[in-house]
């Protein structure tokens, strides 16, 4: 209804184009034309400003996520099927309706209209995991993994695959991500937390520190140690103050 009064209607026009005041709906010749060009204008407009404003607004790739890490709110529904802002005008704006026009988005770029914005599909994306081995297979959720433990966007537009090694020595390739190999994504799971997640839980100089005081050792030696090695010595030293031992 409000769309109806207000996008798709005009009572200036109703007015000036009515032949009897008193009868609804009955016009002069040329109130359709001049009324479906007041439309077309509105709707080149409104296209126009949602199309700036979602642009100067989103997030761009290089700092993350647009509408998860910052940016603005979706500009398309998922499950529209248009996904852009010249999808829209040319839905809207078939060969149908726009008799012999043409190229119609060439014609409004000469008048100097052009809308840009495009949704891309990792914007829709759904992060969530509910099945650990089927949801990692297309690799996108350990990418947003990595973005955010090393707080590097750059992995969201390389997207490339590396040779990865677990433990032994074995190599992860992307195929084995895919196949749900479940030993290799949870060895790769485990060298993302040691190497990327655990520094970020652990201070190395505290907890030298706590180890030194407890045990009364060398904190030189403590400090050339990993930081998987630092919070096992950490961990028996508490025990062992304690009185447990393995």
């Amino acid at each position: 209804m409000v769309i109806e009064k207000q996008f798709l209607s005009h009572a200036g026009l109703a007015k000036a184009y009515a032949y009897n005041k008193l009868v609804e709906g009955l016009y002069r010749p040329g109130y359709f034309e001049t009324l479906g060009n007041v439309i077309l204008k509105r709707f080149l407009l409104l296209v126009l400003i949602l199309d700036r404003a979602k642009s100067q607004s989103c997030l761009p790739i290089k700092y993350g996520i647009d509408g998860l890490d910052g940016g603005s709110p979706l500009l398309f529904t998922l499950q529209s099927s248009v996904k852009s802002s010249c999808q829209v005008i040319h839905d809207f704006l078939s060969s149908d309706v726009m008799h012999g026009e043409g190229n119609l988005l060439a014609h409004l770029v000469i008048v100097g209209y052009k809308v840009s914005y495009q949704q891309s599909p990792l914007l829709e994306y759904d992060f969530k995991v509910t099945d650990l081995f089927e949801d990692l297979c297309d690799g996108m959720r350990l990418c947003r993994a990595i973005q955010l433990l090393q707080h590097d966007s750059s992995i969201l537009m390389k997207m490339a695959g590396v040779a990865l090694y677990d433990e032994d020595g074995a190599i992860i390739t992307g195929e084995d991500v895919v196949n749900g190999d479940k030993e290799l994504i949870i060895s790769l799971l485990w060298n993302i937390f040691v190497h990327l997640q655990l520094p970020l839980l652990i201070n190395r100089t505290l907890l030298s520190e706590e180890i030194s005081k407890i045990r009364g050792g060398d904190m030189e030696h403590i400090n050339t140690s990993t930081l998987l090695d630092m919070l096992l010595n950490w961990i028996k030293a508490i025990c062992e103050s304690y009185d447990f031992r393995d």
